[in-house]
């Protein structure tokens, strides 16, 4: 969803997901710390009990080089933004798909880094494993 600050993205999500029935859980990207999403994975996560929050953050993209990304795709279990997926698509109910919502998105412009880091999770979100989690990403 696009639209300036203000203007009701939120409000209009909430009221279509609450009449569908279909099951979303939040993060904040204004709650972002440095340059990666991993950040407000990590907070999602430590909410839910799974992880212990750290300040130590496995970046998203924050490094764009294909080592680290590779480095990624071969251990799955360490990135956050994978495991939060995958609680989100375990709790959805029978096997309806659920939506991830990343919102205050537009506090992100102008950091590039965190960009890159955006584009590389939208990326990854169309490997096979990612698509296995049963949940989307909507971006507000």
């Amino acid at each position: 969803l696009f639209g300036y600050s203000g203007s009701g993205k939120t409000w209009l999500y909430q009221q279509v997901f609450d009449r569908e029935k279909i099951q979303y859980s939040v993060v904040d990207a204004a709650s972002m710390r440095g340059d990666s999403f991993g950040s407000i994975f990590d907070n999602f996560l430590a909410m839910k009990g799974i992880r212990k929050p750290t300040s130590e953050t496995l970046k998203i993209g924050g490094d764009n080089s294909p080592i680290a990304g590779e480095a990624l795709r071969k251990n799955r279990e360490t990135d956050p933004a994978y495991e939060t997926m995958k609680y989100v698509g375990r709790h959805s109910k029978s096997g309806q798909k659920s939506v991830l919502v990343i919102d205050n998105t537009e506090t992100i412009v102008g950091y590039e880094k965190a960009l890159i880091s955006l584009g590389n999770l939208i990326r990854r979100c169309t490997e096979n494993e990612y698509a296995k989690t049963n949940c989307s990403i909507l971006l507000v």
